[in-house]
């Protein structure tokens, strides 16, 4: 995406849905909170880490958006 306020360029991966990265037991897992929505991506991944039985330090949300730098 362009943003061409900033002109800057944005991809995003998760077609515009926050995600988040859980680990435990060694291993990592990817979490689709499924909305555009932080404060429900909050939610989401909340019920989620109790479901699977682990702390919310063990998880960090990402944003759906990164931006690419040019050189």
């Amino acid at each position: 995406m362009l943003d061409y306020n900033t002109k800057r360029v944005y991809l995003t991966l998760t077609h515009y849905e926050y995600w988040a990265l859980t680990e435990g037991g060694g291993a990592h897992e990817f979490f689709n909170s499924e909305t555009q929505t932080l404060s429900q991506a909050d939610g989401r991944l909340a019920d989620h880490l109790l479901k699977i039985k682990r702390a919310p330090e063990q998880a960090t949300m990402m944003s759906p958006w990164v931006e690419v730098l040019f050189t």
